[in-house]
C-alpha cells in the first residue's frame, strides 16, 4: 500500500458520503499499522476542525473547503507531511539541556539541520494547558521546586474542575531518613497548594507504587520509574524528564510530546494500570509519618 493511496481514500469517502469510518477501512488497506495511521491523519483534520470525530471511530465533515485546501495539500506534497502516520502537530521532541548548554544546542541542531525540540518545561506547561477533565502524572521523585516552575498552570488546572491523578513512589516507606521524609513533606505541600485554590469540581488523587523485595535491608523493589503527564485524550508528555527543577534545568533529557490517539490510549492505560495496583496515599497517613 503506498501512503497516498489511503489519504485518497479518506478524502473521496468525506467527499463523497461527508463521512468516514475506521471500521470502513478496505481489506486491502486493513492492517494494524494503516489503522493507526487513519486515526492520527484524521485526529489531525480533527484539531483543524474540518472534520468532527467520535470515541467510536467515526469521523463527520465539518468543513467542506478546508477539507479540499487539506487534501490539495496532500497532493502537491513533495513528500508525506512527517512520514508514516507522524505530522508536525502529531509529534513533538522534547528536550531538556543544562542551562550552561542550551545557546550550544540551539546553534548545534541549527548546523546540523535537526530539530532542536521543545524544552520541557514549555512541554509540561502545555500538557498542563491542554487538560479539561482528568490530568495524569507519573513522577517517581517528585520536588516542590520543580512544580513551583509551573505554578500558575498548576492553580489553573486546580481551579478549573480537573481532576489531578498523582502516581509516585515511595511515600509509604518507613520514615528513616531525610530524603523520605522530604518526599513526603513535598506531597503534603502539593495538597496544600491545590486545596487552596481547587474548585468544587476538581480532585487530587495521590497514588505510590513500590514495594521493597529483601526483608529489612532490601536490595531490590518494584517500583514505578516512568515519567509521563497525560491531558485526557488530547496530548501527553513521555520522556526521561519529570516534574524537578533538575530535569528542567540542569539535566540532559529527552522525551516527545504526541497527539497520537493510539499512542495516549496506550499510555492511559498504562497509568491506570499502575493505578490499581499502587495504594492510596491520604493526608492522614503523610502527617502521621512525617517526622
Amino acid at each position: 500500500m503506498r501512503e497516498d493511496d489511503i489519504y485518497l481514500w479518506i478524502h473521496e469517502r468525506l467527499r463523497t458520503t461527508g463521512k468516514v469510518s475506521l471500521d470502513g477501512i478496505p481489506d486491502q488497506y486493513d492492517d494494524p499499522d494503516v489503522r493507526n495511521f487513519v486515526r492520527e491523519y484524521l485526529d489531525a483534520l480533527v484539531r483543524r476542525d474540518i472534520v468532527a470525530g467520535h470515541s467510536d471511530g467515526q469521523f463527520k465533515l465539518e468543513d467542506p473547503e478546508a477539507e479540499r485546501e487539506a487534501y490539495y495539500q496532500v497532493l502537491e506534497s513533495e513528500t508525506l507531511p512527517g512520514g508514516r502516520g507522524v505530522t508536525d502537530e502529531t509529534y513533538q521532541p522534547v528536550v531538556s539541556i543544562p542551562t550552561k548548554h542550551q545557546e550550544e544546542w540551539k546553534d548545534y541542531a541549527e548546523h546540523q539541520n535537526i530539530n532542536s525540540g521543545v524544552w520541557l518545561e514549555n512541554a509540561l506547561a502545555e500538557v498542563f494547558e491542554t487538560a479539561d477533565s482528568t490530568l495524569r502524572l507519573v513522577v517517581p521523585f517528585f520536588e516542590l521546586d520543580g512544580l513551583l516552575r509551573l505554578e500558575d498552570e498548576f492553580h489553573q488546572a486546580a481551579s478549573s474542575g480537573v481532576n489531578i491523578k498523582f502516581l509516585t513512589r515511595e511515600l509509604l516507606r518507613p520514615a528513616d531518613d531525610f530524603g523520605h521524609n522530604r518526599g513526603r513533606k513535598a506531597i503534603l505541600e502539593l495538597m496544600d497548594r491545590f486545596e487552596s485554590v481547587a474548585s468544587s469540581e476538581s480532585s487530587l488523587s495521590v497514588y505510590d507504587f513500590y514495594h521493597a523485595i529483601g526483608g529489612k535491608q532490601p536490595k531490590l523493589d518494584r517500583s514505578i520509574h516512568a515519567k509521563m503527564i497525560i491531558a485526557d485524550n488530547q496530548l501527553a508528555y513521555v520522556g526521561s524528564g519529570e516534574l524537578r527543577n533538575s530535569s528542567m534545568m540542569l539535566n540532559g533529557e529527552a522525551g516527545y510530546l504526541t497527539r497520537s490517539q493510539t499512542d495516549i490510549e496506550t499510555w492511559t492505560g498504562f497509568f491506570d494500570f499502575f493505578e490499581a495496583k499502587a495504594d492510596a496515599v491520604t493526608r492522614e497517613i503523610l502527617e502521621e509519618s512525617v517526622e
